[in-house]
């Protein structure tokens, strides 16, 4: 992504643009990640659950925009996922891994299911996923003429110096936004927890569409949202035709609170005279759950920054 303009005070400490997910983390967090981690080239693989989530888009992806056979889809997914490697300082990942990979699990039936002999569904808790995930977008996108990959999304806010980023997954006469949840290995009798389907959607990912719908609006291009969520138990789509939290005043205040933050940062960065001066505005919380799965070495660095 390249930038037209980006102004001395900003360049000079790397932090080139804003984006929804950046207003979510902490200050702390996101002014170490910007000005410190990424300059010297210190990222991170995640963990099991976001390859999961990658992989599981590259799946719906195939199959909608490439017109891939399925079954060619989901292998090529899995993979992917088969990519991920633990990292070690990150307890369970490695059977967190295995458990989505391998797991077979059998979808619990709704009674009217069992009532009309329906049959049953089976798979591994990746192949369920990904099925889940095709099927909500399939619904969302029901009656499109074409299933495209996102593009690409920078726009400037009122008040805000820096642009805003993104890229949304797919576009169809409508933003769609995918989203999946993964089970957890645990003590519990089946030896694992399962994801629940959210009753609403995400206030992080309400400011992500907020983004995607307000600059295809500048854009001349008024499309409805589509949010779609999936676990190996099923999908929810959340459309913001007919639903509140995704309605315009909620959108409107998504893209309030995302300029608020944004001038924030961007008032600390404009007095700060260097790194150390920076860093002396920021208390960093290490037990805020964003710091969780970071690496020893990035974690070696921040010590060493926040003085």
């Amino acid at each position: 992504m390249s930038f037209d303009f980006v102004p001395e005070y900003a360049a000079r400490f790397s932090f080139t643009s804003h984006s929804p997910s950046g207003c979510t983390r902490p200050d702390d967090l996101e002014f170490f990640e910007k000005c410190v981690a990424r300059p010297r080239e210190m990222r991170w693989p995640g963990n099991a659950a976001m390859a999961a989530g990658r992989a599981a888009e590259t799946a719906v992806n195939l199959a909608t925009v490439h017109n891939e056979p399925w079954q060619n889809a989901l292998r090529s997914a899995l993979s992917e996922f088969d990519e991920h490697e633990s990292p070690p300082h990150i307890e369970n990942d490695q059977a967190k891994h295995a458990l989505i990979r391998d797991h077979v699990y059998t979808v619990k039936q709704s009674k009217e299911e069992k009532d009309a002999g329906a049959p049953e569904v089976t798979g591994t808790f990746f192949e369920l996923t990904c099925a889940n995930l095709l099927a909500g977008t399939l619904e969302a996108t029901q009656g499109a003429n074409r299933i495209d990959d996102g593009r690409w999304v920078s726009m400037q806010m009122t008040g805000c110096d820096l642009d805003f980023i993104g890229q949304i997954d797919l576009e169809a006469s409508s933003v769609v936004e995918l989203k999946t949840s993964w089970p957890s290995p645990s003590d519990t009798k089946q030896g694992f927890r399962m994801p629940s389907l959210p009753a609403a959607p995400r206030p992080d990912h309400i400011m992500q569409v907020a983004l995607y719908r307000a600059w295809l609006h500048r854009q001349e291009q008024h499309v409805p949202v589509k949010l779609i969520y999936a676990t190996p138990a099923g999908f929810r789509v959340f459309d913001s035709d007919t639903c509140e939290a995704l309605g315009d005043a909620a959108m409107a205040r998504a893209l309030k609170r995302m300029c608020r933050i944004a001038k924030a940062r961007e008032h600390l960065l404009r007095r700060a005279e260097d790194l150390d001066d920076l860093f002396r505005f920021l208390s960093p919380d290490y037990s805020h759950f964003m710091w969780r799965d970071k690496p020893p070495e990035y974690l070696e660095l921040a010590g060493s920054t926040f003085k």
